[in-house]
């Protein structure tokens, strides 16, 4: 999710690059910038990715993914996403 650490981060970097207006950017550009591990917290993946691979991103280094559909940006996902989904299923596991 992009929130307002990103957001702050991305107003003070340009200004500090001199940049008088903001940048029309890419969501996955500004997603994470508020994060001391920016490059790390965040991944991509393809809508049509095994959804083990993506549980191991979002685990890892990963702390949110930005769903592409045809590389274009579907959704967004993280850990609070995966748990519920997880938790949702419980039952079918049983």
């Amino acid at each position: 999710m992009l929130d307002t650490l990103d957001i702050a981060a991305h107003v003070v970097e340009m200004e500090a690059a001199g940049k008088k207006k903001l940048p029309n950017e890419k969501l996955e550009k500004v997603m994470g910038r508020g994060s001391p591990h920016a490059e790390k917290s965040l991944c991509t993946v393809e809508l049509d990715q095994d959804l083990k691979q993506v549980v191991d991103n979002i685990s890892g280094n990963h702390r949110r993914a930005l769903v592409l559909e045809d590389g274009k940006p579907l959704s967004i996902i993280t850990h609070s996403t995966i748990i519920a989904f997880m938790n949702s299923k419980l039952s079918e596991l049983e």
